[in-house]
């Protein structure tokens, strides 16, 4: 009852439901456009680093148009558009991203990385500044970022001018501008499988309308299936040597975790569907492994030909649309706190704190057998400073050595 709320909430939200709220006018500060922000995010547990990479524009602004400044839902980062002239708020959204749920991995303790992030807003018409925040398990800000974006930069690449994946449309919305846009993405269908991914699309449809608060709802739901094929099928399973070479280079085996099926090719997803109306993405992988994840205003990924490939899409659905990426590779305690279980090293209560040895667990279900190798990049238990109130951050960017275990 209480998730069927929380996405009712949200809902409400994005149809443009009244509330009691200061009202920001979609048509005074924002023309029919969507601006599409593409970061870099990079760092370790110890520090992060936010980017602009580039921005891009195409016609039509597919997102909410009421409650501009308000969040249905609060993620582990928030982007907020201020007016550059008078600092006033007019737009607000919330998301989490694949690189904080990185940092709570191993791997983050011993070495960097960098990943690509993407986020929709409609086009300003005046001069804005963008502020993006990330923020930790306490909801503190880890690292921020304000740049300012000029409606009229001549760099704004259009989208547009490379034209249309092929698409179909699946259902209709009563009204185009008051509803919610859902692209289905094919990822690892060849051109001769599209008649499958077509009936994917379907089974996937039926069993997310198959639940409330969708089902009474369905007629606000626009939806298209873009049907851009990949050189090879099936998708790319690490774990067993298997790479292949797909529209967005998806894979299981994310932060190690064999059943945790991703993409980080988020720029590419994006190209792809430039032109196309949509606000939420869900991918379908041609796949008969079990596996997929959901990221709060990000995207959706399934696997397509496992037995339990409907459940998972309404499962990952409900993780985009109202809470935080579950981290993937290790076992973690309470869900509102995504931190790691750290045991203390013999000795004062100021010695480092100490990784123990993790318990390998999959994205989706069952333990991983011991046998799994581990990542090559992080060992077993590493003693190094980790960023708490009771132990000072580690120094950025030097790493504290790592000891491995026998």
């Amino acid at each position: 009852m209480k998730l069927q709320f929380i996405i009712t909430a949200a809902m409400l939200l994005c149809l443009g439901v009244p509330a009691q709220a200061r009202h920001i006018d979609f048509d005074t500060h924002f023309s029919d456009t969507t601006l599409r922000l593409n970061y870099i995010f990079s760092g370790n547990a110890a520090c992060q680093h936010i980017a602009v990479s580039n921005y891009c524009k195409s016609a039509h602004w597919w997102g909410k148009r009421h409650r501009l400044a308000q969040v249905p839902v609060e993620g582990n980062g928030q982007l907020t558009m201020r007016l550059h002239r008078t600092g006033e708020v007019i737009y607000r959204n919330s998301f989490s991203t694949l690189f904080q749920e990185w940092l709570t991995s191993p791997e983050a303790q011993v070495a960097s990385r960098a990943f690509e992030n993407v986020f929709l807003v409609p086009m300003p018409v005046d001069t804005v500044d963008i502020t993006v925040d990330l923020r930790d398990s306490r909801h503190r800000v880890a690292a921020s970022l304000t740049h300012q974006v000029v409606p009229s930069d001549i760099l704004t690449r259009n989208t547009d001018a490379a034209g249309t994946a092929p698409h179909v449309v699946v259902q209709r919305a009563a009204d185009s501008l008051r509803c919610i846009h859902i692209a289905y993405v094919a990822e690892g269908y060849t051109q001769a499988e599209m008649a499958t991914f077509l009936a994917d699309v379907d089974k996937a449809n039926e069993a997310l309308f198959a639940h409330e608060p969708f089902k009474s709802n369905r007629n606000k739901f626009s939806i298209v299936a873009v049907t851009a094929p990949s050189a090879q099928s099936g998708t790319s399973e690490p774990g067993n040597g298997v790479w292949r070479n797909t529209l967005l280079q998806s894979h299981f085996d994310t932060f190690y975790s064999d059943r945790y099926l991703t993409t980080l090719a988020l720029n590419r997803l994006h190209d792809v569907l430039a032109g196309i109306p949509y606000e939420h993405i869900i991918v379908l992988v041609n796949s008969s492994k079990y596996g997929g994840g959901g990221i709060l205003n990000s995207y959706d990924l399934s696997s397509t030909h496992h037995k339990a490939f409907a459940q998972v899409i309404v499962h990952e659905f409900g993780h985009r649309r109202r809470t935080l990426p579950i981290p993937a590779t290790w076992s973690l305690g309470s869900p509102t706190s995504p931190r790691w279980h750290i045991s203390r090293a013999s000795g004062s209560s100021s010695s480092p704190a100490t990784l123990p040895c993790p318990r390998r667990s999959t994205r989706l279900g069952s333990t991983v057998p011991a046998s799994t190798r581990a990542p090559a990049t992080a060992s077993r238990a590493c003693i190094a400073p980790i960023p708490t109130a009771a132990c000072a951050p580690m120094p950025c960017p030097t790493f504290a050595p790592c000891a491995a275990r026998p």
